[in-house]
């Protein structure tokens, strides 16, 4: 009989993935309960769930082989003590993007962030040099970067880090603008040109270097859990973002399906509402045989 096994790896190993070791087992010893015991998982900030007694334990995604002619769901096959499974990106498999393309297309938004605010020094350099009117945003939290940087969070703390340090360079270049254009209006054109300069070499350049190590702070820190699911006939693995914890759940017939947009939808019609004890918190209970399945039903 498989057994829970709820210490050091879930309070540190699981919850911080970066810390966390290749593999461990999930089930050691597991007396029978009344109460099925549900592993959870997080995908994005959705919590899902299988039972618990369905998988045979977690490690940490392992390189994987793509495989020819398979579903966008399939990522390819991964090997784990000479044996190979099958793995099944969870993310495709409920029709959100993968974790990697997520990160790839913010990055893409980074590289469009760093050109804007490249091209917006350049175009107060022009309008100081041809006496044109300055049109850029003077507001850092208004330009394109800055509602994006006022509003987004992370769970992740290295990534977190990193975006604190974009405050005061990011601030400071605004105020360049602010700053030439009074020395403009003095006829102080030299100090303006001077003052562009150095924000350009200095927290314009900063910036760039900050741009540069959050999109490889984002692709280092991705970190892919892999729940083998115990299955003879077909090895098969659920590549998750988090494993959250081992509990029983309360089953919620009534529960708005607040996790699909559409009703009709195959993960709908293939999933039950369960709540976190102590908490109104929802979880989407899935059949792991759901999971694996390579059609859309």
């Amino acid at each position: 009989m498989f057994g829970l096994f709820i210490s050091f790896a879930f309070s540190a190993a699981i919850l911080y993935n970066s810390a966390m070791s290749d593999e461990f087992d999930l089930f050691d010893d597991l007396e029978e309960e009344a109460e099925t015991p549900y592993l959870l998982f997080s995908v994005g900030k959705r919590l899902f769930a299988v039972e618990a007694l369905q998988t045979r334990e977690m490690v940490k995604l392992p390189d994987t082989v793509p495989v020819p002619e398979q579903p966008p769901w399939v990522r390819g096959i991964m090997s784990l003590r000479e044996k190979t499974y099958r793995v099944i990106d969870f993310r495709k498999r409920i029709g959100m993007k993968g974790s990697r393309e997520e990160i790839s297309d913010l990055a893409e938004e980074l590289d469009k962030r760093e050109t804007e605010h490249k091209q917006w020094l350049k175009a107060l350099e022009e309008s100081l040099a041809n006496g044109s009117e300055f049109t850029g945003e003077e507001d850092p939290h208004q330009c394109g970067f800055g509602r994006w940087y006022d509003h987004y969070t992370s769970d992740n703390v290295n990534v977190t880090i990193e975006l604190k340090k974009f405050e005061t360079p990011h601030q400071l270049i605004h105020e360049t603008a602010h700053q030439v254009l009074a020395l403009k209006q003095k006829g102080k054109k030299e100090e303006a040109i001077t003052l562009i300069r150095q924000r350009r070499e200095g927290e314009l350049a900063k910036m760039i270097e900050l741009f540069e190590s959050l999109k490889e702070t984002l692709f280092s820190t991705l970190r892919e859990i892999a729940i083998i699911i115990d299955s003879e006939t077909h090895p098969s693995a659920i590549c998750v973002d988090t494993v959250v914890s081992v509990e029983p759940l309360e089953k919620e017939d009534s529960a708005e399906f607040v996790f699909a947009q559409d009703k009709a939808s195959s993960l709908s019609r293939n999933a039950v509402i369960g709540k976190r004890r102590g908490g109104e918190e929802l979880v989407l209970i899935l059949d792991p045989e759901w999971i694996l399945n390579e059609t859309e039903e």
